[in-house]
């Protein structure tokens, strides 16, 4: 399977636009797409997303970071009950 398929968006770039405009490619690349680098009209390389963007994965460790403050919230509430019965 050519490694393009695996890419929601292609974006095809020339050699010359990338070195003009690197950080706006990057930008696309960091967004989840895959650039293909043309030299002379011939794709000559790409640059891919080292991983894709999870909307769930940010999710889940926004609800951790919110369920460890919670339980450092009411740990204190939980040893005092435990030695009050």
């Amino acid at each position: 399977m050519p490694l393009n398929i695996m890419y929601m968006y292609i974006m095809r770039a020339t050699a010359t636009h990338v070195r003009n405009h690197l950080f706006e490619v990057l930008g696309h690349v960091q967004k989840g797409e895959a650039v293909t680098i043309e030299l002379k009209g011939r794709p000559v390389g790409q640059i891919i997303p080292l991983k894709k963007s999870d909307w769930r994965e940010k999710v889940t460790v926004k609800l951790k970071r919110k369920a460890g403050k919670i339980r450092q919230t009411f740990s204190p509430l939980h040893d005092a009950w435990k030695n009050h019965i």
